[in-house]
């Protein structure tokens, strides 16, 4: 966690919640639009949650760029399906301080709930923030 932002230890407790109800939820990183990572969560001891805040930081600056590129507006949501599992990366809609929340979830994981989750953590961080 980085505990220099003013709100790490609220953002920290609504991944927390977010974790308990998400079955297959491995790691959650709440990081700043330019990859910095704000609080943090994982059960693997190998995952290195700033390199995760830089690179889902830098896949969420993707789907903005396809977002407008297409016109369909701006990018909520990036899944990356990989051969064990998912990373959902949300954007936190927040005017001052732009965030996203990544997401890593194994296997067991049921797509649905964990976007519904990971949706409904990154409105309560919003809601933090405002």
């Amino acid at each position: 966690m980085n505990s220099s932002h003013p709100q790490s230890a609220h953002i920290e407790r609504i991944i927390g919640e977010m974790v308990a109800k998400g079955k297959g939820i491995v790691a959650a990183v709440v990081a700043t639009a330019d990859g910095v990572s704000v609080a943090s969560y994982k059960s693997v001891d190998a995952l290195d949650e700033a390199k995760l805040a830089a690179i889902a930081s830098s896949i969420g600056a993707i789907g903005s760029v396809v977002g407008d590129e297409t016109e369909l507006g701006a990018c909520r949501l990036v899944m990356v399906q990989s051969e064990r599992g998912y990373t959902i990366i949300v954007d936190i809609a927040s005017p001052d301080s732009p965030m996203i929340i990544s997401v890593v979830a194994d296997a067991s994981a049921v797509l649905g709930n964990i976007i519904y989750l990971a949706r409904e953590a990154a409105a309560a961080i919003s809601q933090r923030l405002q």
